[in-house]
């Protein structure tokens, strides 16, 4: 019995002993980087177990170096991993021999990952002891914030910042980190760069690294990076001048290798102010005034894959003039001057009147319009981007007709202006009204008192503006009948720019006259000499004092008149309408005009 329990005490010693040398992985003896660990082998201990901790990704070197005749086959001492409770074959020793066969042997791998590793180190023949020497050497860079292996759970760039990461790293549990997803906010349209440059042997896969936006619960693909050197780079570049307002990810793809990486991102927002927006229709458009230079931008592109292709502005023009548009793009934006529309509103609907001109065809940095012939009312402009993004800047600027104009209606005989004998009055012709009403004739009315010579000369003024001599006319009205004299001369033919008609012994009466546009807009002057009345009072001309002068000076007291001007019926010129306008209009009814 004693004889037993003494072989049980040895065996139970003998079997401690080889537990604390560690004769399984279970029972592994741990190693820390730098310490070099100790152990004999031969043919009753044929195989030991360590077991390392990595806690960051790095580079793992294992040597072992046999004394006396100990020898190892390399490729039967293994490092594994550890995956679904049990492990995992991670790589294998070399030796240092010709064959397998080595009294030094080494493992080597720089894409290690977390997690806890075992070595395997197996006697071959021979016996001795060896020395087992761990060295771990960390990756040179800051590791990414973990996990952001999907868009999902992304990390977050600043721009102006350089952030640092990993990839390539295969951890304990035989998962690598292929690729890593960043994520950028976009406040405003401007252009996005990025930079990444890898150390180490890693390299990226250029068009797996994307730049991509949302749309519909989801990220799309919007782009790739390009690299140094094809598909195997190790630095890739990434640059967009279109960028919207948004959310974007993006993926940095591991080709081969492991290592670290630097990923710069800068955003550059557009230098020219947004133009308001939603403004891509005119019932959004955008007021514009005469003078003022606005700043917009477009052909950028929004995270969830709307392009601005077009901005909508709206002018109030006042009276009949001119406008005047100069469109000027910066960056590659280039507008489709055939597509940038001038257009009034008719119908409850805009209507296109004309285009901008280019300086360069189809594809134009800068676009202008000008038309000279703009009635009152209200006008849309369509800027349409043909390719490129970027900012412009709109200059807009009306120029009324230096003419004052004749009073409107007065397209027929029945809504004429009066033509005041020895005055000169001025009116408009050719202007076109938003919706799309053009002036192309005004009559007036003369009233010769006696028989006497008549002179009538009308004179363009401004801009292209021709009359038509031969309908120009003067009519004589009897028994409420119209009936015509005579056309008037020209200067030029049919496109003339002075028109006159004179009658020697003209027949007292009432005579109406038309000035007729043949082209273009602009203003006119337009003067009647003829007999002066006899009798003081007799404003209408007519021959007597009656109740149609009454008539002529309330209309002067109510609407004044464009040949014999008193504005807003302040007769007397004292600033408003008292009763000394009445006294004056009574003395100049008394007196004669």
């Amino acid at each position: 019995m004693k004889k037993l329990l003494l072989l049980i005490t040895a065996l139970l010693a003998t079997s401690m002993g080889l537990l604390a040398q560690g004769t399984s992985w279970q029972t592994a003896t741990l190693i820390s980087s730098g310490q070099t660990k100790t152990a004999t082998l031969d043919a009753s201990t044929t195989e030991v177990w360590y077991k390392i901790n990595v806690t960051t990704e790095g580079k793992v070197q294992l040597t072992v170096t046999g004394t006396e005749d100990l020898r190892f086959y390399s490729y039967n001492s293994v490092i594994y991993g550890f995956k679904d409770d049990a492990i995992i074959t991670r790589g294998h020793f070399s030796g240092n021999l010709t064959g397998s066969y080595g009294d030094t042997i080494t493992y080597q791998a720089s894409d290690v990952g977390k997690g806890t590793y075992y070595i395997n180190i197996k006697r071959y023949s021979g016996s001795g002891s060896f020395k087992l020497k761990y060295t771990f050497t960390q990756c040179q860079l800051s590791n990414d914030p973990e996990p952001n292996n999907e868009y999902t759970s992304a990390s977050l760039l600043q721009s102006g910042s350089t952030v640092q990461g990993r990839l390539g790293y295969r951890s304990s549990d035989d998962v690598t980190d292929t690729q890593d997803w960043y994520k950028i906010v976009v406040p405003e349209e401007g252009q996005v760069e990025f930079t990444v440059t890898a150390t180490e042997d890693l390299k990226f896969y250029p068009y797996y690294c994307t730049f991509n936006g949302y749309k519909n619960n989801d990220i799309y693909r919007r782009s790739n990076f390009t690299g140094n050197t094809g598909n195997y780079s190790d630095t890739i570049t990434f640059k967009a001048t279109d960028v919207g307002a948004g959310t974007y990810y993006i993926c940095l793809q591991r080709n081969s290798g492991n290592g670290g990486y630097r990923l710069h991102y800068k955003f550059t927002p557009c230098p020219q102010s947004a133009d308001p927006e939603a403004n891509n229709d005119f019932e959004h458009s955008t007021l514009l005034e005469s003078g003022k230079t606005v700043q917009g931008r477009l052909g950028y592109r929004s995270s969830d894959d709307v392009t601005d292709t077009q901005d909508w502005y709206k002018i109030v023009v006042p009276e009949e003039g001119q406008v005047e548009f100069t469109v000027t793009a910066t960056a590659d934006l280039k507008f489709y001057p055939y597509y940038c529309t001038f257009n009034g509103y008719k119908d409850n609907n805009i209507y296109r009147r004309s285009n901008f001109t280019g300086n360069s065809g189809n594809y134009s940095d800068t676009i202008t319009f000008k038309a000279t012939d703009v009635g009152k009312g209200t006008y849309y402009i369509c800027l349409q981007r043909n390719n490129g993004s970027g900012g412009y800047k709109l200059y807009y600027k009306f120029t009324p007709c230096p003419q004052e104009n004749d009073f409107e209606p007065d397209d027929d005989y029945q809504h004429y202006n009066r033509l005041l004998n020895g005055k000169t009055s001025e009116g408009r012709l050719g202007y076109r009204t938003s919706d799309d009403v053009t002036d192309n004739q005004d009559w007036y009315r003369i009233i010769v008192p006696k028989d006497g010579d008549i002179d009538i000369s009308a004179n363009v003024a401004s801009n292209d503006l021709k009359l038509y001599p031969y309908y120009c006319e003067i009519y004589s009205y009897q028994n409420n009948n119209l009936n015509k004299l005579s056309s008037f001369s020209g200067n030029a033919g049919s496109y003339s720019t002075t028109i006159t008609y004179q009658k020697i012994n003209m027949t007292a009466g009432i005579y109406y006259i038309r000035l007729s546009r043949n082209g273009g807009s602009g203003g006119y002057t337009i003067r009647y000499n003829g007999p002066v009345s006899d009798i003081p009072g007799d404003v209408d001309g007519d021959g007597q004092v009656n109740i149609g002068d009454i008539s002529d000076i309330s209309d002067y007291l109510l609407y004044g008149d464009p040949a014999n001007p008193l504005p807003n019926g302040d007769a007397d010129g004292d600033g408003k309408i008292t009763i000394g306008d009445v006294t004056t209009l009574i003395d100049k009814l008394l007196q004669g005009m």
